[in-house]
């Protein structure tokens, strides 16, 4: 199996505190990032960040910072479909 190099800059923003950007070394985001795309592939409809994050039992802001990347690396897509005022995401397989 290949693994991908992870961009921990990417895991946190410049503009977020050293403790973020210290925290981003911790993070397992390929594992996050499947997770999240494993539970979107089950739920045609969509979810947002906190019903991925409640099915999965994980904090949302674990959930929201892997949305953008997986977005561009087109696991998942943005809908124009709000639930409670919150994108609900897809996964690119639907």
């Amino acid at each position: 199996m290949t693994q991908t190099r992870l961009d921990f800059d990417a895991l946190a923003r410049r503009t977020d505190p050293a403790t973020s950007h210290i925290a981003a070394l911790t993070v397992d985001a390929t594992r996050l990032e499947g997770l999240v795309v494993s539970i979107l592939s089950k739920y045609p409809g969509g979810l947002t960040v906190k019903e991925i994050a409640s099915l999965l039992d994980i904090h949302a802001w674990s959930i929201s910072p892997r949305m953008k990347p997986l977005e561009k690396k087109e696991l998942v897509r943005r809908t124009t479909i709000r639930r409670e005022r919150s994108i609900v995401w897809k996964s690119t397989e639907d």
